[in-house]
């Protein structure tokens, strides 16, 4: 029990939260699409209560993001506080002992992130190209590079809410952005794990074998 706490308090908390939030709208979308299909079947009463689910599922959606402002809140009265305040706070806890980043721009706020230890993998193509960079997130842009950013763009994937692969790249976290090829920007707002689990996506959808080799 001790452990998983650990684990929970060394997070990203924003990270994870802007995560929840897309895999929440990907479900929600899934869910309504079987709504859908249930209602051209003519299974009526299936489609009220698939859409009804939905519905509900938008709703906890909404109190995730309400939690996400109230986190960014919270970091913001702890920056706002006195030396003194912010030592006791901050501490040798496992929440906001974290090393921090400044996030310069976002959408209109301005608050430190606590930063999860740093991770990185490689990538091997099946033509024994291996890729790995002294960062993740260059990692994970070379890698999308490798496969091909038009390929992958088309592919629709989402990340914290907005296009993974796009020409205008996040306006949330725009210091994630990483120029591709095809003037393309890759967003690499998300963990080492889920950066791990779009390569595997990607490779699957498009029919590809790659093999990560997780640090």
């Amino acid at each position: 029990m001790q452990k998983n706490q650990e684990a929970v308090n060394n997070q990203d908390v924003s990270e994870a939260l802007g995560l929840l939030k897309t895999i929440l709208k990907e479900e929600k979308t899934r869910i309504f699409k079987a709504g859908s299909d249930a209602m051209n079947a003519q299974d009526a009463e299936t489609a009220r209560s698939v859409l009804d689910f939905a519905n509900k599922l938008d709703s906890f959606t909404k109190k995730v993001q309400k939690l996400e402002e109230t986190w960014d809140d919270l970091l913001k009265d702890r920056e706002a506080a006195s030396p003194a305040v912010q030592n006791i706070v901050t501490g040798e806890g496992k929440l906001f002992g974290i090393k921090t980043r400044k996030v310069a721009k976002g959408f209109t706020r301005r608050v430190n992130h606590p930063l999860a230890p740093k991770t990185n993998f490689s990538v091997k193509f099946e033509d024994g190209t291996v890729i790995h960079s002294t960062k993740a997130c260059n990692t994970f842009a070379e890698v999308i590079d490798k496969i091909g950013a038009k390929k992958v763009a088309g592919l629709s994937l989402i990340c914290c809410g907005e296009q993974l692969v796009s020409k205008q790249g996040s306006t949330k976290y725009p210091s994630s952005n990483i120029a591709i090829s095809d003037g393309l920007v890759v967003i690499t707002h998300s963990s080492t794990k889920s950066k791990q689990k779009y390569i595997q996506t990607i490779a699957k959808a498009l029919k590809m074998k790659l093999t990560i080799i997780p640090e």
